[in-house]
């Protein structure tokens, strides 16, 4: 057993000050209380607070920024940019995928995140063949996270077509399945070799309404177990090619023909209308945001001010990892209601709660469950003590009382202010940095170097 002493800890009920937590071996919580023992084995001059899950990611599109952000393709739109994606897509071989994963998910770590979900669809050889291990790339992933100290939901990712009952593009090759059967048995697979491995999870996802036929759709969210997530309605040209194709809006599609509930995870959900807002409000789906990526695509704004006074359920994932910090998303999207709304009240303020810690609490809570985790509180016995931790030494923070302290970190604070991650109990990160960093350094540039 082991005690460790905080400054503070956060609850979803509010600060604990101090906080003194408990642990076992394996980083377990046994308990957490305001009043400890005279014997401290740690004592961390610091704020604690859940650490973030990621709940968006496409690992290899780390390296994107670096390799296309002057190419022809930079400049035009979303769909022009995808084929930058898919040059860097067909050229990355399994190696090179878990070198660019170990450093994005040693980055995330440092700046908060401590689990993933990683939304894949890079299954397949340079020619779209199956490998001699048809999980291949999905194990690469999972071992790269797994070697950093990352928790990880691995979704592979159903693709078969290019639209809307359009056979796939020849740059698409390494995505598509052929059918249903090889991708439920690449899943199945999966799950079975990571069962009993506590920070590492399966879910199932399907790329997009354009990618798939729809009775795969409705099959693959309504009978699959666990946590489901898809794309959608992304770009209006999916809006206006799903009206064409399927006679109604992608949202309101799969709202009339899946059981559509709290398992439900549409990642993006831009461009959708009032009425769309409430079926996703009736169906208690999450929707997963990335502004800063959205940003970056010109993809617009999620109606979040309507979505939030309806009680929406949301969270946040960095996708292809344009920038990488948690408390950044949640300015983004905060600022970028209060430019269109031209008021300065934070997240539309639309809860009795306090409004940053309801943002906090949709980030952190449904952040969770889109991962396949189930819990009631941000820290509680038998959950693994994993957490972010900002100097409570910092001249930003030392003087500030808890009343403020939480709005305080998301809005002033950087990374320069965090003293490091636990996760499980142990620092993964301390002083800005991961233990193995020098290694995973030099490999990924040696593998951005292959890749130029």
């Amino acid at each position: 057993m082991k005690v460790l002493r905080f400054d503070g800890l956060l609850q979803k009920k509010g600060w604990i000050s101090p906080a003194y937590i408990r642990i076992n071996a394996a980083g377990q919580i046994i308990s957490i209380s305001a009043h400890g023992p005279t014997n401290v084995d740690e004592i961390v001059p610091g704020w604690a607070l859940p650490t973030v899950t990621n709940a968006h990611s496409h690992a290899f599109q780390y390296a994107m920024p670096l390799l296309a952000e002057d190419s022809k393709f930079a400049a035009a739109d979303f769909w022009h940019w995808r084929h930058a994606m898919y040059a860097l897509a067909n050229k990355i071989n399994p190696d090179q995928l878990e070198c660019v994963a170990k450093r994005v998910y040693a980055e995330m770590l440092r700046v908060g995140y401590g689990w993933v979900i990683e939304f894949h669809y890079l299954h397949h050889d340079h020619k779209g063949q199956t490998y001699c291990n048809p999980a291949e790339m999905s194990e690469r992933l999972i071992h790269a996270a797994t070697e950093v100290g990352m928790g990880i939901t691995l979704v592979p990712v159903f693709y078969k077509n290019s639209n809307f009952h359009t056979q796939a593009l020849q740059a698409q090759r390494r995505f598509i399945f052929d059918g249903l059967d090889s991708y439920l048995k690449l899943v199945e697979g999966l799950t079975t070799r990571t069962s009993g491995l506590e920070k590492v999870k399966i879910g199932c996802g399907v790329h997009s309404m354009r990618a798939a036929d729809m009775a795969d759709i409705i099959y693959l969210m309504n009978q699959q177990q666990g946590p489901k997530h898809l794309h959608i309605a992304e770009q209006i040209k999916e809006v206006d090619d799903c009206l064409t194709a399927l006679g109604a809006r992608p949202v309101q599609w799969l709202c009339e023909h899946v059981n559509v509930n709290e398992n439900i995870n549409l990642i993006h959900a831009i461009h959708i209308n009032s009425s769309e807002i409430n079926q996703l409000l009736s169906a208690k789906a999450n929707v997963v945001l990335c502004p800063s990526t959205e940003a970056y695509l010109g993809d617009g704004l999620f109606p979040l001010s309507s979505y939030v006074l309806g009680h929406g359920r949301w969270c946040i994932g960095s996708d292809s990892h344009i920038r990488l910090n948690p408390f950044e998303e949640l300015r983004w999207l905060d600022y970028c209601q209060r430019l269109v709304h031209e008021h300065c009240i934070p997240f539309c303020n639309a809860q009795t709660m306090h409004p940053v810690a309801y943002a906090f609490e949709q980030v952190i809570s449904n952040g969770r469950l889109a991962a396949g985790i189930k819990t009631d509180d941000y820290f509680a016995q038998d959950q693994a003590l994993d957490c972010l931790v900002f100097s409570s030494t910092s001249g930003l923070l030392d003087t500030i009382n808890l009343e403020h302290l939480l709005s305080t970190l998301i809005y002033r604070s950087d990374c320069h202010d965090l003293l490091g991650t636990l996760i499980s109990g142990q620092w993964q990160i301390t002083n800005q940095n991961h233990p193995d960093m020098e290694h995973i350094e030099s490999a990924f540039k040696k593998t951005m170097l292959e890749l130029r």
